[in-house]
């Protein structure tokens, strides 16, 4: 449906030749789109490659005894390393120096490397241990989380494969449909398992987008099963303070038609039928 259509179905409903203003349809669209992306749900879907960048192991462990160790060499895009206890490390690429302060047991610290590498020392007044610093020549992503941890998990932020993510809408599976327990979905990070590998397939609800009503020939974003009863929500929405009584009957007249929906959906065709204009 396009936006030229909706405003021919909204004007029929209400018997007019022309509305207050486009700014009012606009206002009542992106509230509508919005009940209906609430109400009903816009999905879309991603792959993932599961399969692991390969990694090069500096150390396995470092025990710092209050004296700054040696700088060590990095070379890749990405570096990766867990510590327990209390101190800083400096990432130092020519001139250039830079130092985080670190304190905890088991943090895990990731970070992208200067391009053309670097070197890392690490320094502080207590007893703490590095583990598993481990440098990657490529990483599945822009944002730190996807740089694997030191125990082989790899974290990969929606938002930096698709720019309409809401939320997810079901568990992570397979093409054929099996799900995969091992991958942790939450607040819109995929964060995957070690020794997982193949495509995963993610389904999410989509954000609606913001129509621009600047072109009749615009194409609105909604699910396509609710593009007949779409005018009915946005009229009870253009003239909802204007005319309390009209906006009401096709609001109910919206549900109806959404109540149809999900009965068509369920398997149950009610016979009866109903007029696009409510009447």
């Amino acid at each position: 449906m396009t936006y030229g259509q909706l405003k021919n179905e909204v004007l029929a409903l209400g018997f007019e030749t022309d509305l207050p203003g486009d700014g009012i349809l606009r206002s009542a669209l992106a509230r509508a789109l919005s009940s209906i992306a609430s109400e009903r749900g816009n999905f879309g879907e991603v792959r993932i490659g599961a399969d692991l960048p390969e990694g090069r192991k500096i150390f396995a462990l470092y025990r710092h005894r209050s004296r700054e160790s040696a700088r060590i060499p990095l070379a890749g895009r990405a570096c990766c390393f867990a510590v327990s206890g209390t101190g800083c490390y400096t990432l130092t690429a020519g001139d250039e120096s830079r130092t985080e302060d670190f304190s905890g047991d088991g943090v895990v610290i990731r970070g992208f490397l200067p391009e053309g590498g670097g070197e890392i020392a690490f320094s502080g007044e207590h007893f703490f241990s590095v583990y598993d610093l481990t440098v990657f020549s490529d990483t599945a992503g822009e944002d730190e989380e996807s740089i694997p941890a030191p125990d082989g998990r790899r974290s990969v932020r929606m938002t930096d494969l698709c720019d309409d993510f809401l939320a997810f809408a079901s568990p992570a599976c397979r093409k054929n449909g099996e799900t995969l327990p091992g991958v942790l979905l939450e607040n819109g990070v995929v964060t995957i398992p070690a020794g997982l590998s193949g495509e995963i397939f993610l389904r999410y609800r989509r954000r609606p987008r913001t129509p621009l009503g600047n072109e009749d020939s615009e194409v609105l974003d909604l699910p396509p099963e609710c593009e007949h009863a779409l005018a009915l929500l946005v009229a009870s929405y253009v003239w909802l303070d204007d005319d309390a009584d009209k906006a009401d009957r096709y609001l109910s007249a919206y549900r109806e038609q959404m109540a149809e929906v999900r009965r068509t959906e369920a398997g149950r065709i009610d016979p009866r039928y109903e007029s696009v204009n409510a009447w």
